[in-house]
């Protein structure tokens, strides 16, 4: 029974509540009647169809993951997944866990409110968040949506006691960067994020996506000399 209970605790440090991990990460919170779909799809994801030889980046939307505004739905490539997972020689479960923050992230930067909206204001809120993240730069809501992935897996190796789970959590921050080294710029964080202090760029994130709430979109380069 020991030996179970030591399993659970490793499995809740590593895993928690993806969305209210991320939620809390973002400082954005979905209300009632603004969730979002969360699927996995085991077909070929769109990179596989446009190319034969396996020769991209390995970016998100094209082979890890999708997340869909207009139908509310973030969707995992298991087959993309199964695949970068075996070019980086890690377990897949490291790469699925950074794709579902990776596009909850985008999903609660489109959807989420702040957590202290009153009742009255959330419907006028989540519209003018819909507009605002439909305006937004792609490289912009990359840019915010990577951060997001990186500050919850930080704080979740930062709050892990099990031995066990620290080192999974270390690996899949080691993981988040080897894959982020293979992606297209969009998505590349400075690397001084990997160790930066935490409360700062949560800081950051938050003035991030207070910039795209009032409909200003910094390029991905910016966002790197921002967080620098």
């Amino acid at each position: 029974m020991s030996d179970l209970v030591a399993q659970l605790d490793i499995h809740h440090e590593v895993i928690g509540s993806t969305q209210p991990d991320v939620a809390a990460a973002m400082g954005q919170y979905t209300r009632f009647g603004t969730g979002f779909e969360d699927v996995d799809d085991g077909g070929d994801p769109p990179a596989f169809a446009q190319s034969s030889h396996r020769d991209f980046p390995l970016d998100f939307e094209s082979v890890l993951g999708i997340y869909d505004a207009d139908t509310r739905r973030v969707t995992c490539f298991t087959k993309g997944i199964a695949f970068v997972a075996t070019a980086l020689g890690v377990n897949p479960f490291l790469i699925e866990r950074i794709v579902r923050y990776h596009e909850f992230a985008h999903a609660h930067h489109h959807l989420g409110i702040k957590a202290n909206a009153s009742p009255s204001e959330a419907a006028g809120l989540v519209r003018m968040g819909d507009e605002a993240y439909r305006r937004c730069l792609d490289e912009t809501k990359e840019q915010i949506a990577q951060l997001a992935t990186l500050i919850v897996i930080r704080q979740r190796r930062d709050k892990a006691r099990a031995p066990e789970a620290q080192r999974i959590l270390d690996r899949m921050l080691e993981t988040f960067f080897d894959l982020m080294a293979r992606q297209s710029s969009r998505y590349r964080l400075p690397p001084e994020t990997r160790d930066g202090d935490l409360s700062r760029l949560h800081a950051k994130l938050g003035l991030l996506i207070d910039m795209t709430d009032a409909g200003m979109s910094p390029s991905a380069d910016h966002i790197r000399r921002i967080l620098a």
